[in-house]
Order: structure tokens, then C-alpha cells, then sequence
């Protein structure tokens, strides 16, 4: 016979049972990121053991900063000179890149970059809201692929 622990069914009565539901739906909206697919394979690209830790220490500042909102806003925060956002969304990979497109990564996504600080930035892809309806997965999720601190995703010159 099991023996009752009046101690932890105080305590599951004490907590609603929707409260973790609230937490997570509230926060379903703000940007998460995802590393399956990360490929530190490529020359124009970096691996984090390339990274000096004061480096992946602010990248990890950043992450935590981006999900404290969702995409839309941070595709509307400009950053720099001109017309530059926080991120920017390019829909399919550029045709001037240092990289190419990875054979793991599908073809129907939505490249884009985060702009970290200085050159260094943040490569990867968001899957459409509507094959996300579809598969009853986040909108809200930004793919890493590659790390570039040297700015050769998006060639501008």
C-alpha cells in the first residue's frame, strides 16, 4: 500500500492546475530560437569554440533579450544607420552569400539575420505562419544555421 505524503498534496493543492498552461500560452508569442539546425561546417561561417567567451557571453545576453518580445517587434526596431533592423527578414537565401544553402535546411523558408553587435550576427530561418498553423507549431521561432561574425550571409558590396 502507498503511503500519503501530506506535504506534496498540499502543495499540488495549492497551485492551479492551469497556472503552467498560462505561463507557457503568455509566452508563446515571444521569440524562441532553435539550434537543430546549426551547421558550423562552412569556411565563412564560425563554430562557438571560435568565439572568444566575451562574445558568446553577449550573444547569450542578446538571446535572452530577444525572447523578452515577439519577431514582428523585432523586425521593426531599427538598429545602426538607415533602414537596418534588429532583424531583418530576407525570405530565401541571397544570392550573394559567402555561404550556401545547407541540404538540411529546406528550400520553402524565410532567411533572415540578427544583427548582434559590431559585424557579428546571427544566420538562419523562420517558417511561414501558415505552415506553422498547419503543424500546430510556434511562429515565433527563429532557426540558427550559422554563426557570422565577419558579415558574409548578405554580401552589400
Amino acid at each position: 500500500m502507498k503511503r500519503r505524503n501530506s506535504q506534496k498534496d498540499a502543495f499540488l493543492r495549492s497551485i492551479s492546475d492551469d497556472s503552467c498552461v498560462e505561463a507557457v500560452k503568455e509566452k508563446f508569442e515571444y521569440m524562441a530560437f532553435s539550434l537543430q539546425f546549426f551547421d558550423n561546417s562552412q569556411k565563412a561561417g564560425q563554430d562557438f569554440h571560435e568565439w572568444t567567451r566575451e562574445q558568446l557571453e553577449r550573444l547569450l545576453d542578446k538571446l535572452k533579450s530577444y525572447c523578452g518580445n515577439t519577431m514582428e517587434y523585432w523586425k521593426k526596431q531599427r538598429i545602426g544607420h538607415g533602414h537596418s533592423h534588429v532583424l531583418e527578414i530576407y525570405e530565401r537565401f541571397p544570392f550573394n552569400s559567402g555561404f550556401t544553402h545547407p541540404k538540411h535546411v529546406p528550400a520553402d523558408v524565410q532567411w533572415g539575420r540578427w544583427r548582434l553587435e559590431y559585424d557579428m550576427r546571427l544566420v538562419g530561418f523562420t517558417i511561414g505562419s501558415e505552415t506553422c498553423t498547419r503543424l500546430h507549431i510556434s511562429s515565433n521561432v527563429f532557426y540558427i544555421v550559422f554563426l557570422d561574425a565577419n558579415h558574409l550571409f548578405y554580401k552589400s558590396a
